[in-house]
């Protein structure tokens, strides 16, 4: 199905994004360091994915990074790898 949208829309991006997400290897295309979030009631692998990683698009790669069979089922507390370092924490005004 990507392969005939790229036929038709060859610079679709999430086609692109997608379909080199299921080709490459999650840790070749996120990297291998990575850091544990437990997940809230709110998240989704989109959100998380826009948040971390900076596009909700990689959220396939993300799935496949946690080895996540059925990513729609994310339920509060879930403990996630997410490749990179944390980001400090954002301080409180003064």
């Amino acid at each position: 199905m990507l392969v005939k949208v790229l036929e038709t829309y060859p610079d679709d991006r999430q086609a692109k994004s997608l379909l080199q997400q299921i080709d490459t290897p999650a840790e070749t295309l996120l990297g291998k360091e990575s850091f544990t979030y437990r997940t809230r009631a709110e998240d989704t692998l989109s959100s998380l994915a826009e948040r971390h990683l900076g596009d909700a698009t990689l959220f396939y790669a993300l799935a496949r990074y946690n080895n996540l069979t059925l990513p729609a089922t994310l339920k509060a507390g879930t403990a996630l790898r997410i490749p990179g370092k944390p980001k400090p924490a954002a301080k409180a005004p003064p």
